[in-house]
């Protein structure tokens, strides 16, 4: 009757989408919580660091080998250059202290 029936295809592409973006979250909270820890600044990848930045709202753009990070309510710049696939261990520092700082959390993005 008017209602829309789902089929076994959409019902299927629906559980790999939400299971898609359960395991970025989980990816991303791993990651957060390895950068604010500290222990191993220079064990993080750079690939890892610039999903980290674009998940809380950082706009990129690129120069060279050079991504700038910015947002509109952070006065720094976050200057990204990578090293052998793996993030500075000064640049991950720098992205910490900017999270604390400004108390860029995951809740203000859910």
């Amino acid at each position: 009757m008017g209602g829309r029936r789902i089929t076994t295809q959409r019902k299927y592409f629906l559980y790999n989408v939400r299971f898609h973006i359960l395991r970025i979250m989980s990816r991303i909270d791993k990651l957060l919580q390895k950068i604010i820890r500290g222990n191993s600044d220079s064990n993080i990848r750079f690939d890892d660091l610039c999903k980290v930045l674009d998940y809380f709202g950082f706009q990129n753009r690129l120069k060279g080998s050079h991504h700038i990070y910015y947002r509109y309510d952070v006065k720094e710049i976050i200057n990204l250059q990578p090293k052998d696939g793996l993030s500075k261990s000064y640049q991950v520092k720098q992205i910490r202290d900017v999270l604390i700082k400004y108390n860029i959390n995951k809740e203000e993005n859910d």
